[in-house]
This record gives structure tokens, sequence and C-alpha cells, in this order.
């Protein structure tokens, strides 16, 4: 990543923080720290103390790492902190803001952004660029610290427990259970594409009725409409049998349908997933009655002809 574009505000967002600076929990509190560590070999961490509550957010992985700031996976903990922790932590920041001749914000391999903020108000503000190396340390030392001991997330507490070996603090680290597999899906094309493609991905194993109007997913069910009555479909145009065998088909009679265990086309197996092609009407408007069914064999395809009326069944 370009060095202009690795800024507190594009961190957060990647970590899925509204800002940096302009976060409501900081700026709608009557007092509030958040500091921002970039360690130099582990990911980033944002931790925000705010009107007794500790929130700790860490990446997956390293945001530096990426072309550009993009969403990236992360773990989140929250915690509330006793009032007489908190005011321990202020004041030994008061304390590290008059006492430091240096500068504020560089550690040994890892820099650190501040902000803090009373009654809404930012009143400190630290960065990377107008800071040499500081007294920081000791206070860093300690907000780790306390996030560390206040957390139960192993995974947040394992990146806490990372960050702090730069200021020579040794934390345990934890066992961390095995993660569920997760894939990074990257979109390209316009921001509504985008919508709808998570409003899909997540109504994936829910049981729910697909409208023909809406975007596809896989959804368990019958080849029935909503009505009980069996769905039919013009078939409209028949793939090469590579990479993957398909057909467009138009439903005769709209209303809604959905997809059973096994559902086939006039007995012909056809995969759970069905796609909507962009296809347009003669007044220009999206034709949403057109679909997509991709077939489980490809020797299927010579079962069916273009005109065809097929039956949704299973």
């Amino acid at each position: 990543m370009r060095t202009d574009a690795y800024t507190a505000e594009a961190i957060c967002s990647s970590l899925g923080l509204p800002s940096f600076a302009n976060d409501p929990v900081c700026t709608q509190a009557k007092r509030a720290v958040r500091i921002l560590l970039t360690p130099s070999f582990h990911p980033e961490i944002c931790l925000t103390f705010a009107d007794g509550k500790l929130d700790v957010v860490s990446a997956r992985e390293m945001i530096w790492h990426q072309v550009e700031p993009a969403p990236m996976l992360a773990d989140r903990a929250k915690q509330t902190i006793p009032p007489e922790l908190l005011t321990d932590l202020f004041e030994h920041l008061e304390a590290e803001e008059t006492s430091s001749k240096n500068g504020w914000g560089m550690i040994d391999g890892m820099s650190a952004e501040l902000l803090a903020f009373r009654d809404g108000v930012l009143v400190l503000s630290t960065g990377r660029r107008d800071c040499l190396r500081g007294d920081s340390s000791a206070w860093v030392k300690l907000a780790i610290s306390l996030a560390w001991q206040s957390l139960s997330d192993p995974y947040c507490r394992n990146a806490l427990a990372a960050a702090a070996r730069y200021i020579d603090e040794h934390l345990p680290l934890d066992i961390e259970p095995a993660r569920k597999p997760a894939v990074t899906t990257l979109v390209l094309g316009p921001a509504e594409d985008r919508a709808e493609l998570l409003a899909a991905i997540a109504t994936v194993g829910q049981a729910l009725t697909l409208p023909a109007s809406a975007v596809p997913s896989e959804v368990p069910g019958t080849g029935a409409d909503s009505s009980g009555g069996l769905v039919q479909f013009r078939v409209e145009y028949i793939s090469r049998p590579e990479p993957s065998p398909y057909v467009m088909v138009r439903q005769i009679g709209g209303g809604s349908f959905e997809l059973g265990l096994k559902p086939a086309l006039d007995g012909i197996p056809i995969a759970r997933n069905v796609g909507q092609p962009r296809s347009l009407g003669p007044d220009g408007a999206p034709d949403l009655s057109v679909f997509a069914f991709y077939l489980v064999f490809r020797a299927d395809l010579a079962a069916l002809t273009l005109g065809q009326v097929v039956t949704l069944t299973g």
C-alpha cells in the first residue's frame, strides 16, 4: 500500500469502524481515548476507552500489505472497565502529555496514533508524521496491559500480546479456537451490485421464498409457487457443455417460487443456485422474469430445445 494512503482513517475504515476521529463512540462520550497501533510485523489494532467501556478491534491480516484500503476481516471484543482503572489511565496520559519532551507517537518498531476527548471535544491528537521518538511507551504499555487483562476473547488478547512485545512487555498467549473458514469476495461494478450480492449472501442457508424480482440465492423448499401451483419456464438459451452447462429460461405467469433439495426441470437435475442475468425489456427496464439454471450433468443439455416449456419440480 502507498504510504500516503495508509492513514488512520483508512485503517479504521478497513477495520469496520465508522472513523478514526469522528466516531460517535468518541465524539459523544464524556471522556474517551482512542489509540491506533500499527506494528511493523503484525496486524493493526485499535483500542478505544470511552465512558467506562473498552472496545478493541484487531485486523486478522496486515492492512499495510493490501494494494489499497479495503474492508478486512477483523476480531472485535468489548468489555466494561472499572471507573478507577480508567481514571488511572487518563491521569497517566495527562502526565505523559506534560512530561514528554521529544514528541509522542513512535515506539521502536510500532507507530501509535492517539486521540483524547473530553465532553465530545477533541483535546489531544498525535500522529505518526508530526512525532519523533518520544517517551510514550510507558502509557502505551499501560493501555495494552489494561485491555489485555480486561478481555476474554483469545484472538484480541493475542493481538494485544503481539503489540506488547514492541515495548518489552511479554504477555502470555492464549490458545485460539479453530476459526470457521472465510472467503474474501471482490465485487466489481456499481454500488447497487455490491448491495444486491451482500443481500443474497445474507440469505444463504435460510428458508426463504424467492420472488421473481429478488436477487436469486440458494433456498430450500419445493418446485412450487407461493400458491402451491407448478412453476413453468420457456427455454430461451442453451449453453455449450463447457465449462458449466446452463440454460436461460423465462418464467411463464410470474409469481414467486422455491427450490427444493433436489430441483429439476422436466426431470433434468439442476443445481440449487439460480442466476438472474441482466436482461432488459422493450421499454429498457430490467426484465426480472429471466433466470439461469445450471445443469448437474452436461449430457442433459441434449434433452432441451429452444422454446421448450419445462416445469420446475423437486
